[in-house]
């Protein structure tokens, strides 16, 4: 799962994102969860097709499987707990 971290929505989500991977860590070994920078790192943000931040994406064997945009909290444990 790679999480871009931008400014505004970001900074509003990344607690709540940060307390759902210490949970899922907890529960399961078979997530991982990365934080990406965009200023620091925008080309691994093109080449995952990231248009917008926060995104959200779940990989799965070296495949997108879900993704979720914007800072919806709801939604990014409904992924999280689908997947993970």
């Amino acid at each position: 799962m790679i999480h871009v971290v931008y400014t505004g929505p970001c900074k509003e989500i990344s607690p709540f994102y940060e307390q759902l991977c210490k949970e899922t860590n907890s529960s399961s070994n078979k997530a991982m969860f990365v934080k990406v920078d965009v200023d620091d790192l925008d080309e691994v943000a093109a080449e995952c097709g990231v248009g917008m931040m926060p995104t959200f994406i779940v990989y799965q064997n070296g495949n997108k499987v879900s993704e979720v945009t914007g800072a919806r909290q709801e939604s990014l444990a409904e992924m999280i707990r689908t997947h993970c």
